[in-house]
């Protein structure tokens, strides 16, 4: 049996949210080497260090005011810092078999900067890539990324697999579902809980 890849995972975010929970989720139970490339510090960052995962930094704060509604204009004004945060993402990425992107910021920082750091990137999408939620430039950028860097989406739901297709995503899709923690429901005294209802 061969050894697992090491996985460098990509987030941007500093506060604990949805992606951020389904990504400790992955990494507490993998097995095999990996690290968690962060964008900024904070709770998330602090969770994962408790877990025992070993956590990177990357200076992004040139990038990370740029919103998913921003035009190509907020883009272009960003684009030296990309460079300096690319800089320093790719020599981590250097040190991993596979770069895993959690996040839109993140999967722009993995395939923008893939002809440098030549490992195979993993996009988990869990966005509607809609024009409700982000701009045509974004949408566009997003159809248009690579299919050489980008190996295989993740999708979260057949939905927002649908709307990748939609705008043009070229990258294979494979539909999963976030996996839940039964554990919490194990607690429960189900014949206290048929009783209090009645």
């Amino acid at each position: 049996m061969s050894p697992s890849p090491s996985v460098l995972f990509v987030d941007q975010a500093a506060e604990i949210g949805g992606a951020e929970l389904s990504l400790i989720d992955i990494v507490r139970w993998r097995q095999g080497p990996q690290a968690v490339c962060l964008m900024q510090d904070g709770p998330f960052g602090e969770r994962l260090r408790e877990l025992a995962v070993p956590t990177v930094l990357v200076d992004a704060s040139g990038i990370l005011n740029v919103r998913r509604e921003d035009g190509m204009a907020a883009a272009l004004a960003a684009a030296p810092a990309l460079v300096r945060t690319m800089r320093s993402f790719v020599a981590n990425a250097r040190l991993h078999d596979v770069v895993y992107a959690n996040t839109m910021k993140a999967i722009m920082l993995a395939a923008l900067s893939y002809p440098l750091h030549r490992r195979p990137v993993i996009w988990h999408l869990r966005d509607l890539l809609t024009a409700e939620h982000f701009s045509a430039s974004l949408r566009r950028c997003c159809a248009l990324l690579p299919a050489f860097a980008i190996r295989r989406v993740i999708a979260n739901s057949q939905a927002t697999a649908d709307v990748y297709r939609q705008i043009g995503g070229k990258s294979p899709v494979e539909v999963v579902y976030n996996g839940i923690d039964a554990t919490p429901f194990d607690a429960v005294d189900v014949a206290a809980a048929r009783a209090r209802r009645g």
